[in-house]
């Protein structure tokens, strides 16, 4: 019998996977290029590679990704749906590959990200090539350590350092706050690691050492030194200690914060609700508590239960202010406070140490990973795809930490089946909404080549449908974007763009 429902279990385990990938693959498929990938699959492209990026950007492997996906658009769906799909499977084994329950919701946080960051890191593929592909190397990293939270004696194939160097390094090549972030978890691992066992291990050190040499690499860069020197066209830092201090201010309040934090609705919303049934656990658990600790959970869940509640109102009463012209200091540190007591919450409340330490390393990962962000100018919401992405992994360790309960199994028996009701709900959105974009974008470039085999010198360029969810799909008149647009095309320079809504262009037609 229990042979029977092994097998059972594998093979819904095997459909759900299979019908993921499946999605994912048709969703991929429906992304247009726009903006930079313009630039990227034209003439500019092989200009940059030619040259090897010099003084662009010591992003070298995302560069690469990008100079190929915007050539072929089966190369771009591949690559992307089996870099979502590993990150989801990653998640899924570093949660507990024996809880399926760890994938769905995995899987339905990554379709419920923030609109501003999905545009931008996934459909984007620009931004994917950067901000999403070196995240599937990164957790690969992290599941080949996931033992080293268990406080037992650690042991790894020798093959295994090899893996480490060179998912170090590979890394290390997309994406500058990244690369340092790899540095840094390098150098912890290998400290905690010698503090718990008394012992420094050779995986451990290659991937630091694949790391270093990446960062190395990246960082000789001549962008670097121009964007040091406050000669780079685009980016910049502050140089004086003043103008560091307010530009970090204001990036932290303005941005930061923003899409940091602030933005996850649907997440925030589904954490407020198992944090509520996380300390409701506890304090049923555990009778005797000190009146301190009491306190602290309790002021500590009233923070991240009114939190989400409050953003929520935010949009839904759009142009509320709730302190006027000071709403953004307060609002950023409303999210600091509510994630400080997940933290604490965290620490408290979980009484799995191995799952606690797992679940304190992605929430403190979140902060590392923003800070060298409050120094550079500009920043865009797609810098937030890998904090997410860490809020998301640990949304899925606490939903399986409490299904695990004993005395919880009736109330959470059904988990399962909401949030696959809730992937599928966001499945149909999302096919609806890129079914129709992509139609739009294969009729808008037959439009204008209409346009132009009629001998027209002045060109109408509509806007696509449902644009929110691109970035720079309108290659607009007079700007850099209309010259990329025209060479990405073959268009003849000379040609005249007009833009027109998309609104009228179907009045039109």
């Amino acid at each position: 019998m229990n042979l029977y429902i092994k097998k059972h279990r594998l093979n819904i385990t095997l459909i759900i996977f299979a019908l993921a990938f499946v999605f994912l693959v048709f969703l991929c498929y429906l992304f247009p290029y726009s903006g930079d990938d313009w630039a990227w699959g034209g003439s500019l492209g092989i200009e940059r590679l030619n040259n090897l990026f010099k003084n662009y950007n010591g992003r070298y492997l995302g560069n690469f990704f990008v100079l190929a996906l915007t050539r072929s658009n089966i190369l771009k769906t591949i690559v992307m749906s089996i870099t979502l799909f590993g990150i989801s499977i990653f998640s899924y084994l570093i949660v507990g590959k024996n809880r399926l329950e760890s994938f769905i919701i995995f899987f339905f946080s990554l379709l419920a990200t923030p609109r501003l960051i999905f545009r931008q890191a996934v459909v984007w593929t620009s931004g994917f090539s950067n901000y999403a592909v070196p995240v599937i190397f990164l957790f690969s990293y992290l599941y080949m350590i996931r033992n080293v939270a268990e406080h037992e004696r650690l042991f790894y194939k020798k093959r295994y350092t090899l893996y480490a160097v060179s998912l170090g390094f590979i890394g290390a090549l997309f994406i500058e706050h990244l690369t340092l972030y790899q540095v840094l978890i390098g150098i912890f691992i290998i400290g905690y690691s010698f503090l718990v066992y008394k012992k420094t291990y050779a995986v451990h050190v290659g991937f630091l050492a694949g790391s270093l040499s990446g960062a190395i690499l990246m960082f000789s860069n001549g962008a670097y030194r121009n964007i040091a020197q406050d000669s780079d066209s685009y980016r910049e830092i502050p140089l004086s200690l003043a103008d560091m201090i307010e530009n970090a201010r204001e990036a932290f309040v303005n941005v930061v914060c923003k899409h940091g934090m602030f933005g996850n609705i649907t997440l925030n919303i589904l954490l407020m609700v198992f944090i509520s049934f996380l300390v409701i656990n506890f304090i049923s658990e555990e009778k005797k508590h000190s009146f301190l600790k009491r306190t602290l959970i309790q002021l500590s869940a009233a923070i991240c239960i009114t939190y989400p509640l409050y953003s929520l109102l935010t949009i839904i009463y759009n142009g509320w202010q709730i302190l006027d012209d000071n709403t953004a200091t307060f609002e950023a540190y409303y999210a600091t406070a509510a994630f400080l007591s997940l933290v604490l919450l965290t620490y408290l409340c979980i009484s799995d140490k191995v799952r606690k330490r797992r679940m304190i390393f992605e929430l403190l990962s979140i902060p590392v990973l923003c800070f060298p962000l409050l120094f550079v100018h500009p920043i865009g919401a797609r810098c937030f795809f890998i904090t997410y992405v860490f809020f998301s992994l640990y949304f899925a360790e606490l939903v399986v930490y409490l299904i695990s309960k004993k005395n919880n199994r009736v109330v959470c028996s059904y988990i399962l089946k909401v949030f696959l009701l809730f992937c599928f709900c966001f499945s149909i959105y999302y096919i609806n909404i890129f079914t129709k974009i992509a139609k739009d974008d294969k009729k808008r470039t037959e439009y204008i080549f209409e346009q132009i085999e009629e001998g027209k010198e002045t060109v109408l360029v509509p806007n696509l449908i449902y644009n929110g969810y691109l970035w720079t799909s309108l290659p607009e008149k007079g700007t850099v974007w209309e010259w990329r647009y025209k060479d990405f095309h073959c268009i003849d320079q000379n040609i005249i763009f007009e833009n027109i809504s998309n609104k009228k262009w179907k009045s039109t037609k």
